[in-house]
């Protein structure tokens, strides 16, 4: 049964292989660099610091859950990646796939927002289109199975769901950072016992900087005054060095100390980059209230 699992799942991406081309290349790795955490990091960051600030919370929140949800389910099952010629190259297991979990988990979740602000439903369609083709992007570069991809989306898709279903907790600034507090905490709890190394370094970059993001939406306003232009742009600048110099620079120092392998490390560094985006950025410039 399990030979014939392996041929069936392995017979797609032998396809994808013989049918890839330099441009599909090009355009499906632009795709899948949405769903690293590079751009995930500092997309999320902008919008908490220039857009809607509730908005973010909310989808940091969705980003952070969907992230520990997969992190878990992959050091449950321990599925290896494919062992066919890849695009790029992807460390750790394989099922489900964290980018399409995250890209459904994520720009779905901003569809719905998009919807419920009274914008029209066909950014919306976009949004989970975009989502899709990151979730495409992954078996096609080499990296995922097709049936990855989705399990990853239909978690992702139905995490939204039950969060849009659930849309009163989730405005709730409190239960919000519970949710960003809680939920690393079951998959460590979890993960330690399975004793992988994934799991556990995963889960504490993640519950570090899901720390800091909750400590920023008990005392960072969410209803802040808008800002002016100025403002906003010198938040943007100094918020995204400020995030560099965390997120790199912190990084160097560890592994110059020799600590670049520590979990301990991994977790401060993590936990310096939340409070960052959730309280440093975002009280240089924003008016103080009275």
């Amino acid at each position: 049964m399990s030979e014939l699992w392996s041929t069936a799942a392995v017979e797609p991406m032998l396809w994808l292989e013989a049918h890839r081309h330099p441009v599909l290349d090009v355009l499906f790795t632009g795709f899948t660099l949405l769903g690293v955490e590079a751009f995930l990091l500092f997309f999320v960051a902008l919008g908490y610091w220039l857009g809607p600030r509730v908005v973010f919370a909310r989808a940091a929140a969705m980003l952070i859950v969907a992230a520990f949800a997969n992190t878990l389910l992959k050091g449950w099952f321990r599925i290896p990646r494919p062992d066919v010629s890849h695009v790029l190259e992807a460390a750790g297991w394989s099922l489900p796939s964290g980018h399409a979990q995250v890209a459904a988990a994520l720009w779905g979740w901003l569809a719905v927002e998009w919807v419920r602000a009274g914008g029209s439903r066909g950014p919306a369609r976009g949004l989970w289109v975009l989502a899709i083709l990151v979730s495409i992007s992954r078996p096609y570069l080499g990296v995922h199975y097709p049936h990855d991809v989705v399990l990853g989306f239909l978690l992702g898709a139905m995490q939204v769901a039950v969060a849009a279903y659930l849309t009163a907790p989730l405005s709730e600034p409190t239960l919000r950072a519970r949710v960003l507090l809680v939920a690393p905490v079951l998959v460590l709890v979890v993960g330690v016992p399975l004793l992988d190394a994934s799991v556990l370094d995963t889960g504490v970059r993640l519950l570090g900087a899901g720390t800091g993001l909750a400590w920023g939406l008990r005392y960072a306003p969410l209803d802040a005054a808008p800002l002016s232009m100025g403002r906003r742009v010198a938040l943007g600048v100094l918020g995204v060095l400020g995030l560099l110099a965390l997120w790199m620079g912190l990084k160097i120092v560890f592994v110059g100390v020799g600590l670049g392998a520590s979990v301990l490390a991994a977790g401060f560094r993590y936990l310096a980059v939340g409070l960052w985006i959730g309280v440093g950025a975002p009280r240089l410039l924003e008016p103080r209230r009275r």
